[in-house]
């Protein structure tokens, strides 16, 4: 006779181990937009356009359809307030996080935790045909 808590066990680590070979196997949403033409790559040839951080808000008007990142000071992580964008997926990668916008929509607040320092970096977020292209690297001076 088989023990029944041995095979439900088994059984866990069986369905965990097939959703985690899925998930790695299954490409992520802002992967599928640049795949299926719905969000086009960011031009490696944009300049990079450095913004001054010092604890406001920074407004980030991005382009619908067309993959747009922010650079941060250090790594970081999205706040667990943050609201759902209807038609945006948001990818954080250490210290870049990128946007991917296939709709346009009102101005939303995104706040990501610096997993350094603690700083909490507030994006005002919008998108709209008429976004801009250039990625953002947030700058941080001694003085602020």
């Amino acid at each position: 006779m088989t023990n029944p808590i041995k095979t439900s066990r088994f059984l866990k680590t069986l369905v965990a181990t097939f959703i985690i070979l899925s998930l790695a196997s299954t490409p992520t949403l802002s992967q599928q937009a640049i795949e299926n033409g719905s969000v086009q790559q960011m031009s490696p040839a944009l300049e990079v356009k450095p913004v001054p951080y010092r604890g406001n808000r920074i407004l980030f008007h991005i382009r619908t359809g067309i993959e747009r990142a922010v650079i941060f000071p250090e790594p970081v992580q999205l706040a667990r307030t943050n609201p759902q964008l209807l038609g945006c997926t948001i990818v954080v990668d250490f210290d870049v996080v990128g946007f991917y916008p296939t709709q346009s929509f009102d101005r939303e607040t995104v706040r990501l935790i610096g997993l350094e320092t603690g700083t909490t970096y507030e994006l005002g977020v919008r998108a709209s045909p008429e976004g801009l292209l250039n990625p953002l690297r947030l700058t941080v001076s001694s003085d602020n």
